[in-house]
């Protein structure tokens, strides 16, 4: 079923590889002097760029806001364009981004695969980031981002053409820990994909997330008390960073990665409140696993992740009571979004396919 939904979803848009249009050549002395090949993350965006022009065709993309908290948080509601006065109601997704994303990012485009195949999906900003209210801008509570997610669940079941039991939840990185708590905590949630969630270690005996927690507790108070003298909060890069500074994500893949897709938002900002990486390091979402059931789960994981220890979610996954499944996807922690990006927008649609 997965191959033949492949071929639906991708050949409306794509019917093949060769509808990009190629560079031109250069003479021989240019080539020699050219920038090196592209990556296969660079090689993979003009692809899906024009994936995300032709679908348009296809969906409409319009946009929403919902308050939460006393916040307006904002972002885009996408359905099949040409639906028939009448037509049933919709099935929904929620897609829930990764630590300091925005919706502009490759989110969009997962979200318009899936409306061309008769979904109804919201991807939004969560709260103090991008178009979204809330401050301290740039800062991540993830508990409050579940809370966020809940609000935006009801708004979803308030919404014409939209069938409020059939709601699916989708996160990536950091969201797909949100969506394992959101489908253990709130069983309107009917089917959930997480996409690479994180570990959250810190309860593991040398653990080597409790070890990075431990040494920066002295920088975590200094915050705190900067904080409490009404100074501004303390802030990190969110990658890269000169060298030895602290980063919330390191490596140089999450530093790539970014720089793949700065050219798509202008709102991704390059640094995030230290307590934002406190809260992270805080988070165990997949402690929620076990609770799970009986909404279907599906856990993608990356063979080579770099930044998720997959052998703990493994573990974790083993307590999880069906129905569930595990599946690997190739590449790394980031490779889902843009060389990865036709495995892994096309195992959630089945999934959402089968039980929504």
């Amino acid at each position: 079923m997965q191959r033949a939904l492949a071929g639906l979803l991708f050949a409306l848009a794509l019917p093949a590889a060769a509808q990009v249009p190629a560079a031109p050549q250069a003479s021989a002395p240019a080539a020699m002097a050219s920038a090196p090949p592209p990556t296969p993350a660079q090689a993979a965006l003009p692809r899906l760029q024009l994936l995300g022009e032709r679908l348009e065709a296809r969906v409409q993309r319009r946009d929403v806001e919902f308050v939460s908290e006393g916040q307006r948080l904002r972002g885009w509601l996408f359905t099949p364009k040409g639906r028939a006065a009448g037509a049933a109601p919709l099935p929904a997704i929620v897609m829930l981004v990764g630590f300091s994303g925005v919706k502009e990012q490759t989110y969009a485009w997962f979200a318009a695969a899936w409306a061309a195949q008769g979904h109804a999906v919201l991807v939004y900003d969560p709260p103090h980031f991008g178009a979204s209210e809330g401050q301290p801008r740039h800062e991540m509570d993830p508990w409050r981002q579940v809370r966020a997610a809940r609000d935006a669940l009801d708004w979803l079941q308030r919404q014409p053409g939209i069938d409020g039991k059939r709601l699916g939840v989708w996160g990536g990185s950091l969201g797909g820990g949100h969506a394992i708590v959101l489908a253990a905590i709130d069983r309107r949630v009917r089917a959930v994909v997480a996409l690479t969630p994180p570990a959250g270690t810190l309860g593991q005996v040398n653990s080597p997330q409790l070890e990075v927690y431990q040494r920066l507790q002295p920088l975590f108070a200094a915050d705190r008390a900067a904080r409490a003298r009404g100074d501004a909060p303390l802030t990190i890069p969110v990658v890269g960073g000169a060298p030895g500074e602290l980063v919330a994500i390191p490596g140089e893949r999450a530093a790539a990665f970014r720089a793949d897709i700065a050219a798509l938002s202008a709102s991704h900002g390059p640094r995030v409140t230290l307590r934002s990486l406190e809260a992270l390091l805080q988070y165990e979402p997949l402690a929620y696993l076990h609770r799970v059931s009986p909404t279907p789960l599906l856990l993608l994981q990356a063979q080579d992740d770099g930044l998720v220890d997959n052998a703990a979610v493994r573990v974790l996954f083993e307590l999880a009571a069906a129905p569930k499944q595990l599946r690997q996807l190739p590449g790394h922690h980031f490779s889902p979004y843009l060389e990865g990006f036709d495995e892994a927008a096309v195992s959630a649609l089945e999934w959402f396919s089968r039980h929504l």
